[in-house]
């Protein structure tokens, strides 16, 4: 995905498994809802593409107090904006 900074195909980072060395990128605390597309971004940037285990084992679900279920279209629009001036797009 050519556009990860903004369009996380991905999954949520709880789905995620990352070695824990000094020097990874941190999450940008501007950002709420599209977190995980600028963490992806800046990993991809230093480390290249990752692996992907293509055999699921685990499932997400959306409920009614998370960010997903409770974020505006605006607010989408906003972090979206915020992240490709932040990459010069």
């Amino acid at each position: 995905n050519p556009n990860i900074e903004v369009v996380n195909t991905f999954g949520t980072p709880s789905a995620m498994t990352m070695k824990n060395v000094v020097g990874l990128p941190q999450m940008d605390t501007a950002l709420s809802y599209a977190y995980d597309c600028d963490y992806y971004k800046q990993m991809i940037d230093k480390y290249g593409m990752p692996k992907f285990i293509y055999k699921p084992d685990m499932i997400n679900f959306l409920w009614g107090n998370s960010i997903s279920s409770k974020i505006t279209e605006e607010q989408i629009l906003r972090e979206s904006r915020y992240i490709l001036k932040k990459y010069g797009k």
